[in-house]
């Protein structure tokens, strides 16, 4: 049972820290294509 509670506590670490990190590249790739850099 512990190894199944380990990786069912690993993907949603995984995805809140890729989620923030592919919010602030989209936002930085549109910033700098409104900006026009």
């Amino acid at each position: 049972m512990r190894p199944a509670t380990a990786s069912g506590e690993k993907p949603p670490k995984i995805t809140e820290c890729t989620a923030p990190m592919r919010a602030q590249a989209n936002i930085a790739t549109a910033a700098s294509g409104t900006i026009g850099i």
